[in-house]
């Protein structure tokens, strides 16, 4: 029969893991109702960009009313974007490590001469070229809320850090499988770069360097290199590109994220995350001791020691901890004090230390 502190224990766990489908789910929703919502509103040109818009103003209502019946005191702060000295370059890390797995992804293709450039130079494709920039940066910026920002955080409640991240990443990969016309090489892909982005986010604990790694990757491979992301071509108004050759090394029309090269160079790209965060995960996600939590009775010690007459007595560390700690060992010599509350303590625990406050 289960105990009831069993029970106790379990139901927050499920209770966050519950929260994290619940906002995953309310992401899909949403991104319907900005979708229509915005093809009713805005002209041709535009409505990308007002879809995203919208799309992230009922991300940061949504989540902050899940957080309001979580009882969280800063739901919206604690989605990950942290006004802290340093977040800039945080971001710039993200987006250099994002536009550096893009390039070497598709080094091979331009050295083998796979890939047919066009350009156009007229003055509305450069308008469209900056109000794509401002699409992609606000999109990027939403799928992390979403699934590094709010889900994370709630499966980490539930499952720990590790089975996190790994669901996180298992999810990504199950809605890539979930494309009719994604390879399976995406699905692959996406497993391993929803891991990176998770782990990204949990060694800066902040949204700023998988939102600028997701925010390269996508503006790399559109905007600048002309290739398609997940097959949607829309997004490259200046460069223009066609890949010709196998698709485990072109991806095909589906893009460079559904190349088999790109599954091995996503994995490297891991590695190569957790050494260039080894001073974020020190600062931001390693615990740190401070003074707290054993009661320390300073009036309970001085009646000990008048008791054994003779002042201080010298007794091996481990009796000595013991005392400290206000209680009494197995097999103390001398008479034992009663236990007295005092109003002398003070504690010592410990806690992890709060900073200064993922494809998917």
């Amino acid at each position: 029969m289960t105990s009831l502190p069993a029970v106790n224990q379990a139901v927050p766990r499920i209770r966050a893991f519950c929260f994290g489908v619940i906002g995953i789910a309310y992401y899909y929703a949403a991104r319907t109702i900005a979708e229509h919502a915005a093809a009713g509103l805005a002209p041709a040109d535009w409505i990308d960009l007002v879809d995203r818009l919208m799309l992230l103003f009922l991300l940061v209502v949504g989540f902050g009313l899940l957080g309001y019946f979580q009882q969280q005191r800063r739901p919206l702060h604690d989605l990950g974007l942290k006004q802290r000295p340093g977040w800039q370059r945080e971001f710039g890390v993200g987006a250099a490590l994002g536009w550096g797995t893009l390039v070497v992804a598709i080094l091979p293709l331009v050295l083998t001469g796979g890939l047919f450039v066009t350009l156009w130079g007229a003055p509305r494709q450069w308008f469209l070229l900056l109000l794509d920039l401002f699409v992609l940066l606000v999109a990027s910026l939403a799928e992390e809320m979403v699934f590094r920002g709010y889900a994370l955080q709630r499966f980490t409640e539930s499952l720990g850090a590790s089975g996190a991240a790994l669901l996180i990443a298992l999810t990504a990969a199950i809605l890539q499988y979930g494309d009719a016309f994604a390879p399976r090489a995406s699905v692959w892909v996406a497993f391993f770069l929803g891991w990176l982005l998770s782990l990204g986010f949990q060694r800066t604990r902040a949204l700023w360097l998988p939102w600028g790694f997701r925010f390269a990757w996508y503006a790399s491979t559109s905007l600048l290199f002309g290739l398609p992301i997940a097959g949607v071509s829309r997004y490259t108004p200046v460069v223009q590109s066609t890949a010709h050759g196998s698709d485990w090394l072109t991806g095909g029309d589906y893009g460079p994220e559904s190349a088999t090269i790109t599954v091995f160079i996503s994995i490297a790209a891991i590695f190569v995350l957790l050494r260039v965060t080894r001073d974020y995960a020190y600062r931001y996600a390693t615990p740190e001791i401070v003074a707290a939590g054993i009661p320390v009775d300073i009036d309970a010690i001085s009646k000990r020691q008048h008791e054994v007459g003779m002042g201080p007595v010298v007794e091996p560390a481990s009796v000595q901890l013991v005392q400290i700690a206000g209680l009494e060992p197995a097999s103390s010599p001398g008479p034992s004090a009663p236990s007295e509350p005092s109003p002398t303590t003070t504690h010592a625990h410990t806690s992890d230390r709060e900073p200064n406050s993922h494809p998917h």
